[in-house]
């Protein structure tokens, strides 16, 4: 990974240059960085994402993304739902950056064949991710492609979109929030209480003393 980090900028940058120049060349691109897709190490993963997300910007024609699309559909979902929550995010952010959606927007064939490759695992994440951010992100881009046309009728899972909503929403809430437990609050309401016993207990107490010191002078004063 050391020696990747010494050189991976300069060689994204290349692949840059060379596709900017010639819209054909995304092909072969796209095709040599998904054959050496580095799984199992976190790190190269984000960097090839973010290396796939840049080149979309140089889509130009739908010749240039059918050729891997499948093999890009298939590999962005099982990054989709990666348990690396780095590696989730970044293929979510991926799959929902303006030139992906461009892209997908405009050459809608090979956008739905990528779209029915990659659902299985964008809603499996949406529904299932351990980390609810992640969940919400999946969401988001569930919902972009959804409102594009893409999700086929019988299908769609706005209503369960809808219906998970306010779970997640306190999902997040306990992640961010960490209220006092019931033992607690009890323990409080309970301190109260005694505090509360104790300064009637005085009160009667004082007053007993009061009572008592009268009736003593009262009784002095027959005698």
């Amino acid at each position: 990974t050391q020696a990747y980090t010494s050189y991976h900028q300069q060689l994204m940058y290349c692949m840059i240059q060379f596709v900017s120049k010639d819209h054909v060349l995304y092909t072969p691109i796209a095709r040599g960085v998904l054959k050496y897709w580095p799984v199992g190490n976190a790190f190269k993963e984000i960097v090839f994402l973010i290396v796939l997300e840049e080149l979309f910007e140089y889509v130009l024609a739908e010749s240039d993304l059918a050729p891997v699309a499948r093999t890009m559909g298939l590999r962005l979902g099982k990054c989709m739902s990666s348990i690396q929550q780095q590696v989730a995010d970044r293929a979510l952010a991926c799959w929902n950056s303006p030139a992906c959606v461009r892209v997908m927007n405009t050459y809608e064939k090979v956008g739905q064949d990528m779209f029915d490759l990659i659902r299985p695992n964008l809603v499996a994440t949406m529904l299932s991710h351990w980390n609810v951010l992640t969940q919400q992100k999946a969401r988001t881009a569930y919902k972009t492609y959804y409102n594009m046309g893409y999700e086929k009728a019988g299908n769609a899972l706005d209503n369960v979109n809808d219906d998970n909503e306010s779970e997640l929403n306190s999902d997040e809430s306990r992640f961010h929030k960490s209220p006092q437990s019931p033992k607690h609050e009890a323990t409080l309401r309970g301190s109260d209480n005694s505090e509360d016993g104790q300064e009637d207990k005085e009160q009667q107490q004082h007053a007993v003393h009061v009572e008592e010191g009268g009736g003593g002078g009262g009784m002095g004063g027959v005698a």
